[in-house]
């Protein structure tokens, strides 16, 4: 039962989404500095 606490599921959401886009962006920056060493 999620809305039993909102906080908590809307922390868990942003989580989710912070874990994902730091991810994302990891792989993103990785691939521009193997561009650069050529």
């Amino acid at each position: 039962r999620v809305f039993d606490n909102p906080v908590g599921a809307y922390r868990n959401v942003l989580n989710s989404f912070i874990q994902g886009y730091l991810t994302v962006s990891e792989k993103e920056i990785q691939e521009v500095l193997d561009d650069t060493k050529i």
